[in-house]
């Protein structure tokens, strides 16, 4: 996790201008929000649902909601698939 926050660390501006944010100062205000959102969902899981749940079916259950999602998303991205 702590690999997964540096990483959003370091590439959320770019992130933000790829959905196709422009203004410096609305990424600016939107960096935070992101960056605390990924800490406090690391946190809940670290702390609570890994103990309650089990690691096993963790990444099991967000293996599939990665795929599903991913599947999901994919008509949206027809700039990727050119």
């Amino acid at each position: 996790m702590i690999c997964f926050l540096s990483h959003v660390r370091y590439y959320n501006s770019t992130i933000i201008r790829m959905t196709g944010v422009e203004s410096d100062i609305v990424i600016l205000w939107l960096a935070p929000i992101v960056l605390s959102s990924a800490f406090i969902g690391s946190l809940i899981t670290c702390l609570f649902l890994i103990t309650k749940v089990g690691r096993r079916t963790l990444a099991l259950g967000s293996l599939a909601g990665m795929l599903v999602f991913f599947y999901l998303y994919a008509p949206f991205l027809p700039h990727v698939w050119k």
